[in-house]
């Protein structure tokens, strides 16, 4: 996973939305190195990489990532169908093995067309091909994390109905 972090990461900083990684970068570099992803070319602007596996998502907006960034996905398997869906723009992306997404799934609705089989065919329940996305993402207000020893004391004091979490304390 190391490795593919880091070339989704080098792709998008060099695709022509280069300014929205420059955002989630400027994020990453605030917030403390255990939360951010590292990989053997250093760290990248996620900090939290999700995989689907044959998962087929009804129309939504991610919730929790930082707005001013960009979800970045990689797509592996042999599959048909799965076309990521963005109803606002009449557009579907035919998403397959190899192929690294940039897209901005904090703020459009997206999902995913019916899975089929490689050869096009309708899928049978339980005969499912196997497709694997990983959404590399920035956690919304991570940047704002105690350190993880700070945070498990926080949750570990944590008082019914209170409703704020301690900042950071900055240096």
């Amino acid at each position: 996973m190391n490795e593919l972090a880091a070339t989704v990461a080098d792709e998008w900083r060099k695709s022509i939305i280069w300014p929205y990684y420059d955002v989630q970068s400027d994020k990453a570099s605030k917030t403390l190195p255990e939360y951010v992803y590292k990989t053997p070319r250093g760290i990248v602007p996620f900090t939290t990489i999700t995989v689907n596996k044959s998962w087929r998502t009804a129309a939504h907006i991610d919730s929790g990532d930082l707005k001013q960034g960009f979800g970045v996905l990689c797509c592996l398997g042999d599959f048909e169908g799965f076309d990521l869906v963005f109803p606002r723009y009449k557009t579907a992306v035919r998403f397959r093995e190899g192929d690294i997404l940039l897209a901005d799934v904090a703020n459009q609705v997206h999902g995913n067309t019916p899975f089929l089989n490689p050869d096009g065919s309708e899928v049978k329940p339980g005969k499912e091909p196997e497709r694997l996305v990983c959404v590399f993402y920035y956690q919304e207000k991570m940047e704002h994390c105690l350190t993880p020893d700070e945070e498990m004391k926080v949750i570990n004091n944590w008082k019914k109905g209170k409703s704020t979490h301690p900042k950071k304390k900055r240096k």
